[in-house]
């Protein structure tokens, strides 16, 4: 359970990705909402432990704040201007709903190799047609969560 502070900062950090379609740093959110870059890197360390963010290995840099990736993948979102990088498939749906607009995706099939298209329109999905095989039962996701 996140106290108020840590939700704060966890809104915080959603807010920047959606405004820049990346993760911040440390340093921008103690910028940003006061306090020291140490402060900062012990609240991601803290928001880490309920899953609320996720840290790169060894880092203080947020690598994943589910539905969003920090680092590119092939799960790329269209919203407005931005491209958003979503973590998976699954992910990739919600990105739309966490930003609150439509968007338009173009993925490849891991299977065949064909070129997907999925419209998410008024927070329906209008277009694509897919299915999402996860190699890891949900049980197990935050085993390595990098790898699922």
């Amino acid at each position: 359970m996140l106290n108020p502070e840590e939700q704060h900062i966890r809104h915080a950090i959603f807010q920047h990705i959606i405004a820049h379609a990346a993760a911040p740093t440390a340093a921008e959110m103690a910028a940003q909402l006061g306090g020291s870059v140490e402060e900062m890197q012990a609240a991601f360390k803290r928001l880490e432990s309920p899953h609320s963010l996720v840290l790169a290995p060894s880092t203080h840099n947020i690598w994943m704040m589910h539905p969003f990736s920090a680092v590119p993948t092939h799960h790329i979102v269209h919203i407005d201007e931005h491209d958003y990088w979503a973590n998976c498939g699954w992910d990739l749906l919600g990105v739309s709903v966490v930003v609150g607009m439509d968007s338009v995706s173009n993925v490849t099939c891991a299977h065949c190799d064909e070129p997907i298209e999925i419209v998410i329109k008024d927070r329906e999905l209008v277009s694509g047609e897919a299915v999402v095989h996860f190699t890891v039962p949900a049980r197990r996701f935050w085993e390595n969560v990098g790898y699922t």
